[in-house]
């Protein structure tokens, strides 16, 4: 018997979720070493798009599926849950 999240039984790929993870720490990394602070308004808009949406108007989440789509990855599905709670913390 798998487990499931008691708040949610929405899945997400988690291929995509790890790649948008490392493209938003890529980006906030940058943001800090080159004073780029303009960049953070992307990270933040983005971090709405997916914590209070379902993250079809998320950029990052759109660049994430496509890499996973080129690179062949395997889909592995994850609750959805938790991925909304860390945007929401995100954006907060």
């Amino acid at each position: 018997m798998e487990l499931s999240c008691p708040i949610s039984a929405e899945r997400v790929n988690e291929s995509v979720v790890r790649i948008v993870a490392f493209m938003v720490a890529m980006i906030a990394i940058c943001c800090i070493a080159f004073s780029n602070y303009w960049a953070i308004s992307l990270l933040a808009v983005d971090f709405a798009a997916r914590a209070f949406g379902n993250g079809k108007f998320s950029l990052l989440k759109l660049i994430a599926v496509n890499i996973s789509k080129a690179l062949h990855l395997k889909p592995t599905m994850t609750d959805l849950a938790p991925k909304k709670f860390a945007a929401t913390m995100g954006f907060a």
